[in-house]
């Protein structure tokens, strides 16, 4: 997606399998619709802003990858006072029969982060108030029903909190929609906490391939603002004495490990499809058990343990 002020080209790649041959007609097309997190209310426009379709043929037994581009002039931006929501409508057609659709939510925003200056959305200064939160909610484990992921995003929007932080692994996709639907930024963590992990090569190819899965499946939503490598893995590793237990070459090889897996692997998967977004490799990144204040990401433990 390339986006200046006034024009968005949105570049749409989509891969088809099928088992017999087929001509086939696939259409995009671009909506706008507002769905107030106050109101509830949800406006769609009676006629569609933007369509790309095209025709080709698919031999049985083979793939394809069909792109398109979609011209949008000056769209309503995502943000955290105004989260700006678009649906774009996936139709696939055999001759003129509608045989697949679907429907995905997306929005237009920018991100930058600069270590000197702060957090920039959409060019502006947006300083983030955020909590770190787990899924599971009291009562109900992790089975948590869609109401109350909702009842939870909206009381964090309400006492003033701007971020997420998914601790630690992937949410419920749910827990997504409302931080887009709400206005809330994501840090989305991915798979890794307080541990050391292998790094033979089919370990690393299974790792890439989830890490690729999952962010195409979640890069979507506006909301997310940062991939996060792991949590707490290189700090446990050196700063909870975990790194002294072993001997010289035992250590090379575990650093080596970590190096690979969240400075090499997990980044270069990432960067395959998604380039948009800024990755954390591990959190947190400053500071091991001296941790200042001035430091950009701390976890203060004595929350909780009363120091």
């Amino acid at each position: 997606m390339v986006l200046n002020t006034h024009i968005i080209v949105i570049f749409l790649d989509f891969k088809i399998e099928l088992e017999d041959d087929f001509m086939i007609k696939f259409i995009e097309k671009e909506r706008y619709y507002d769905d107030s997190p106050y109101t509830g209310s949800c406006y769609y426009y009676p006629t569609y802003m933007v369509k790309d379709e095209k025709e080709f043929f698919v031999a049985g037994g083979s793939k394809i990858e069909v792109n398109q581009s979609i011209l949008t002039y000056s769209p309503l931006l995502w943000d955290i006072d105004a989260p700006n929501l678009y649906t774009m409508v996936s139709e696939l057609y055999e001759n003129d029969s509608l045989v697949d659709s679907q429907k995905n939510t997306f929005g237009f925003r920018t991100i930058a982060i600069n270590k000197d200056k702060g957090f920039f959305l959409n060019g502006r200064y947006v300083p983030l108030y955020g909590t770190c939160n787990h899924q599971d909610h009291a009562g109900v484990g992790v089975a948590v029903p869609d109401s109350v992921n909702e009842y939870r995003i909206k009381l964090l929007k309400e006492m003033g909190s701007n971020a997420y932080r998914c601790a630690h692994g992937n949410p419920n996709p749910e827990i997504l929609d409302y931080c887009d639907k709400y206005g809330i930024l994501v840090w989305q963590d991915m798979m890794f906490a307080c541990g050391m992990f292998p790094a033979d090569e089919h370990y690393l190819n299974s790792v890439a391939e989830e890490v690729k899965d999952n962010v195409k499946r979640l890069r979507n939503h506006p909301c997310i603002a940062l991939w996060n490598g792991n949590n707490e893995n290189e700090i446990s590793y050196f700063g909870w004495g975990w790194k002294d237990r072993y001997t010289p070459e035992e250590d090379r090889i575990y650093q080596s490990n970590l190096h690979k897996l969240f400075y090499d692997v997990i980044p270069e998967a990432i960067q395959a499809v998604d380039e948009t977004r800024y990755y954390h490799p591990t959190s947190p990144v400053t500071g091991y058990n001296n941790i200042d204040y001035n430091m950009g990401d701390v976890h203060f433990w004595s929350v909780w343990k009363g120091g």
